[in-house]
């Protein structure tokens, strides 16, 4: 079997530039020169908006009658070709099940649970007093969403029978049992009589199919896969089937060519916390592929010593032990040259503080400005946009 493929490219370097610039360089898989230019290489990007985003780069290079990539989100494919790709055998993908069709009848069967447990050894099901509809409505919302999180990771959610026995549980791990029995048994039954499926359930099945066409479809044209981590397994699937063909190639976000083999195995020892490891994901799809960190190339232009500075602030536990080091190549580096910090008291400052700089930027600089919620992947609060757009408006 081919060796995949694998490239990067470090936060600190635009991605979607540099990977139109080493397309364009000939460092990527790239047609022969023709008069029809890039049409005939393909390139999967995790997002409809990324595919656009890409668009606008090629066209930004400029160059007379360019014809772009077929650019394509992965995944986006129309199911009504799904039938003429092979192999030809699949069959056809179940209906889809509704999102409002699904919390719906998640919430009837959660109300015939709770109703069945009343009086019963297990108190009333557990509640102080009998759930609001609201109340109701939540409980299935949050079956729904450990049904899609099985689906996503590819484990059966039947695999929660086999975590324990009943007599090694308390009567509270008893009675949430019970309770995903409607999640374990009652819903499957319910997609079974009408034919149906989970969408996330779709999606693999979509991906998986896709997977088994890549070779057939592609054969020696070039295809790039750019900008996904691969956190769900069906599309590391997909990945892995690109970056194995003959004129593939797998562009990671912000992987670290530079991490060695006792790392590697540090994050994927799940007997640790490795989770929360910004490479964590990325070492995992690595694993899937049969691949190390040391097989990586990097894209970028030379290491960036802010990206040297993020890497080791977010370094994994096992290696703090030589932060006193690090902390003087990172005096000696400038990593830190034209940065100021500003101490908010509290959130509303916060926000008024990064509203201050964006309008500054962006009125007497022409510069964009990007605003990166520290702690956390999630998005500030909407309030603290709200604050932060009025001070603007002022």
């Amino acid at each position: 079997m081919a060796r995949p493929r694998l490239f990067t490219i470090a936060p600190h370097a635009p991605f979607l530039a540099t990977l139109v610039a080493r397309i364009g360089d000939g460092t990527l898989p790239r047609p022969e020169p023709s008069p029809f230019g890039l049409a005939d290489l393909t390139i999967l990007v995790p997002t409809r908006r990324a595919r656009t985003a890409l668009a606008d780069a090629f066209l930004a290079t400029g160059g007379p009658a360019l014809y772009l990539p077929d650019i394509r989100a992965l995944g986006d494919t129309d199911t009504a070709e799904l039938p003429f790709l092979p192999p030809y055998d699949a069959g056809p993908l179940p209906l889809p099940v509704g999102l409002n069709e699904r919390r719906l009848t998640l919430a009837r069967l959660v109300a015939h649970w709770i109703d069945a447990e009343q009086g019963t050894a297990f108190n009333a099901s557990g509640f102080a007093s009998p759930p609001s509809p609201g109340e109701i409505l939540a409980l299935a919302d949050a079956l729904g969403s450990l049904i899609d999180a099985c689906h996503t990771e590819g484990v059966p959610i039947s695999a929660f029978r086999t975590l324990a026995t009943e007599k090694d549980l308390s009567e509270h791990w008893q009675r949430s049992l019970t309770f995903l029995d409607i999640a374990l048994a009652a819903w499957p039954a319910h997609l079974a009589e009408n034919g149906k499926a989970d969408m996330a359930q779709i999606r693999d099945l979509l991906l998986d199919r896709l997977t088994a066409a890549v070779p057939h479809l592609f054969g020696t044209r070039p295809v790039i896969a750019a900008g996904s981590t691969g956190s769900v397994p069906a599309t590391a699937r997909l990945l892995a089937a690109i970056a194995r063909l003959p004129n593939g190639a797998l562009v990671l976000p912000g992987l670290d060519p530079g991490l060695d083999a006792e790392t590697h195995a540090l994050l994927l020892d799940t007997r640790g916390t490795p989770h929360g490891a910004p490479q964590y994901g990325l070492a995992r799809l690595l694993e899937r592929l049969g691949a190390v960190f040391g097989e990586v190339t990097e894209l970028a232009s030379a290491g960036s010593s802010r990206t040297f500075a993020v890497r080791k602030a977010l370094a994994l536990a096992e290696e703090t032990g030589t932060w006193p080091e690090t902390r003087t190549a990172l005096a000696e580096s400038g990593a830190f040259d034209n940065i100021a910090i500003a101490a908010a008291r509290n959130e509303d400052e916060e926000a008024r503080a990064v509203a201050m700089a964006a309008r500054e930027a962006a009125e007497g600089k022409g510069k964009s400005v990007r605003h990166h919620y520290p702690g956390s992947h999630a998005r500030p609060s909407h309030w603290r946009r709200v604050a932060a757009l009025r001070h603007q408006r002022r």
